[in-house]
């Protein structure tokens, strides 16, 4: 147990499950103080304290889940936003930034957090590369087929935002996730430099589900055509014989 005055006494990750932060209450006024004093001074009180602690059953794990989530104690949450760095928090605006593209390369994701730290010096740019490798979610990895995606002339490392983008995106061909770096290029360049280009939420969103299903519905279409043409083409080659039965006779009268 550690008690502190410092509400940023330790750095805490969001994920973290070593510590619980419980704040005080209000400030006892002094009959309140005398009370607790005086209760403390009876030995057998803190004995039958211990007793009670040890006897409390066990919380249900429906109730506290010791291997779940942590409790959002209002205490911790304000520890884990006053332990955040200058780099995290230009991260965490990076996201906000490219919300609707869910892809980006490392260069992209470093100009956007240089962007928001306002890092004009200082050698930030690896430990920008720790943060996004830590937080984001590689596409492929560096010994896969496609562990790095060659854009505008340099061989970068594809990250998704989310785990469910990584999903979405891991089986796309490389034309596809080319065409959606060129959307977040553009993203990047408007947050920047206020450059052109559409925005995300114009209707221009590389859809990957509606783009296989229009695939196999052309894919279908073609199908259908072809045994249509087939079909003619029988149809065509039937009628030419029932022609050339019909004029058969003719044939024999002479």
């Amino acid at each position: 147990m550690i008690a502190t005055n410092h509400r940023d006494v330790v750095k805490l990750p969001p994920a973290d499950r070593r510590f619980s932060v419980i704040t005080c209450g209000s400030k006892m006024t002094l009959v309140e103080r005398a009370a607790i004093r005086a209760w403390m001074e009876i030995p057998e009180n803190i004995g039958a304290l211990y007793r009670a602690l040890l006897m409390r059953p066990a919380v249900p794990l429906d109730v506290f889940d010791p291997y779940g989530d942590p409790p959002p104690f209002a205490g911790r949450l304000e520890m884990i936003e006053m332990a955040a760095s200058r780099i995290e928090d230009a991260y965490e605006a990076m996201l906000d930034a490219l919300d609707g593209y869910p892809l980006f390369t490392m260069t992209q994701a470093k100009r956007l957090i240089g962007y928001f730290g306002d890092y004009a010096s200082g050698d930030w740019s690896d430990r920008a590369l720790h943060t996004v490798s830590k937080n984001a979610y590689r596409l492929r990895d560096e010994h896969e087929p496609g562990g790095r995606i060659r854009h505008l002339k340099r061989r970068e490392a594809v990250y998704a935002c989310s785990e469910i983008e990584r999903r979405r995106w891991r089986r796309v061909d490389k034309a596809m996730i080319v065409a959606q770096l060129d959307r977040t290029e553009e993203q990047v360049k408007r947050t920047i430099g206020g450059g052109g280009g559409q925005s995300a939420r114009s209707g221009e969103l590389i859809d990957i589900a509606a783009q296989l299903k229009e695939a196999s519905q052309q894919s279908s279409a073609d199908n259908k055509l072809s045994g249509v043409d087939a079909s003619m083409n029988t149809s065509a080659g039937t009628n030419a014989g029932m022609s050339a039965d019909k004029k058969q006779p003719s044939a024999d009268k002479n």
